[in-house]
């Protein structure tokens, strides 16, 4: 690891965030054992990271931020017996505003930045 990658991850460290590369990202290797009170995901579609991260931290509190109806309806849903899960139907940034969403066939990849013609076929 070079000296500013370093530097970055004690400064991190200094202040609570703990930063860790991932050589497999198909593994859950990095994240087990690891002492998570609350998992925050934003943009969370339907619930899919969200119920991988339960599966994998059965007693963390799992905040889920949605923008898009159909998909924080899905989420609810999926969710709706777990006591340690809040979702709310909307987007997180720092500002408030009202924004476009703009959608593809994969609603997992709508996002509030234009899309090209890569994403919309």
């Amino acid at each position: 690891m070079n000296k500013l990658l370093i530097l970055i991850k004690r400064l991190f460290i200094a202040i609570g965030i703990e930063i860790s590369l991932l050589k497999n990202r198909d593994s859950d290797i990095w994240i087990k054992g690891k002492e998570i009170r609350t998992i925050i995901d934003i943009g969370a579609n339907s619930g899919q990271f969200a119920s991988k991260m339960r599966k994998l931290f059965p007693d963390t509190r799992i905040i889920s931020f949605e923008p898009l109806p159909a998909e924080f309806e899905k989420l609810k849903v999926s969710f709706k017996n777990d006591t340690l899960f809040e979702s709310y139907n909307f987007a997180v940034g720092d500002i408030e505003e009202k924004i476009q969403m703009f959608k593809n066939y994969f609603s997992a990849s709508y996002s509030i930045l234009e899309l090209d013609k890569m994403h919309t076929t």
